[in-house]
Protein backbone atom coordinates (compact mmCIF):
# COMPACT_ATOMS: atom_id res chain seq x y z
CA UNK A 1 0.00 0.00 0.00
CA UNK A 2 1.49 3.29 -1.10
CA UNK A 3 1.21 6.40 1.13
CA UNK A 4 -1.30 7.95 -1.30
CA UNK A 5 -3.53 4.87 -1.12
CA UNK A 6 -3.43 4.85 2.67
CA UNK A 7 -4.19 8.57 2.86
CA UNK A 8 -7.19 8.15 0.52
CA UNK A 9 -8.51 5.22 2.55
CA UNK A 10 -8.20 7.13 5.83
CA UNK A 11 -9.81 10.20 4.28
CA UNK A 12 -12.88 8.09 3.47
CA UNK A 13 -13.11 6.98 7.10
CA UNK A 14 -13.05 10.60 8.33
CA UNK A 15 -10.23 9.76 10.77
CA UNK A 16 -7.92 12.69 11.51
CA UNK A 17 -4.35 11.42 11.02
CA UNK A 18 -1.66 13.06 13.15
CA UNK A 19 1.28 11.08 11.76
CA UNK A 20 2.19 8.23 9.41
CA UNK A 21 5.27 6.06 9.79
CA UNK A 22 6.41 3.45 7.28
CA UNK A 23 7.34 0.08 8.87
CA UNK A 24 8.91 -3.10 7.49
CA UNK A 25 6.38 -5.72 6.44
CA UNK A 26 5.42 -7.53 9.67
CA UNK A 27 4.38 -10.68 7.81
CA UNK A 28 7.86 -11.53 6.56
CA UNK A 29 10.52 -13.29 8.59
CA UNK A 30 14.05 -12.16 9.36
CA UNK A 31 15.10 -12.07 5.67
CA UNK A 32 13.01 -8.96 4.85
CA UNK A 33 15.71 -7.34 2.74
CA UNK A 34 15.66 -10.23 0.26
CA UNK A 35 11.88 -10.60 0.00
CA UNK A 36 10.30 -8.68 -2.93
CA UNK A 37 6.87 -8.77 -1.27
CA UNK A 38 8.21 -7.03 1.83
CA UNK A 39 9.74 -4.25 -0.22
CA UNK A 40 6.50 -3.66 -2.16
CA UNK A 41 4.11 -3.96 0.79
CA UNK A 42 5.28 -1.99 3.80
CA UNK A 43 3.16 -1.73 6.90
CA UNK A 44 2.14 1.61 8.40
CA UNK A 45 1.91 3.00 11.93
CA UNK A 46 -0.86 5.58 11.98
CA UNK A 47 -1.33 7.97 14.89
CA UNK A 48 -4.77 9.54 15.31
CA UNK A 49 -6.41 11.70 17.93
CA UNK A 50 -7.94 8.50 19.43
CA UNK A 51 -4.76 6.46 19.52
CA UNK A 52 -2.50 4.64 17.12
CA UNK A 53 -2.80 1.57 14.97
CA UNK A 54 -0.63 -0.50 12.69
CA UNK A 55 -1.93 -1.89 9.44
CA UNK A 56 -0.49 -3.89 6.59
CA UNK A 57 -1.07 -6.73 4.17
CA UNK A 58 -0.79 -10.38 5.24
CA UNK A 59 -1.10 -12.25 1.94
CA UNK A 60 -4.77 -11.62 1.06
CA UNK A 61 -6.04 -9.81 4.16
CA UNK A 62 -5.12 -6.59 5.95
CA UNK A 63 -3.85 -6.92 9.52
CA UNK A 64 -4.95 -4.13 11.88
CA UNK A 65 -3.54 -3.73 15.36
CA UNK A 66 -5.10 -0.96 17.50
CA UNK A 67 -3.19 0.79 20.29
CA UNK A 68 -5.67 2.55 22.59
CA UNK A 69 -4.86 5.94 24.10
CA UNK A 70 -5.80 7.57 27.37
CA UNK A 71 -8.28 10.42 27.11
CA UNK A 72 -7.44 13.56 29.11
Amino acid sequence: MRPEELAAMLLLTNIKVLSLQRLPNGYCGDDRAECPICAERPWWKVTTEWGGFTLGWRKRVIAISWEPSVYN
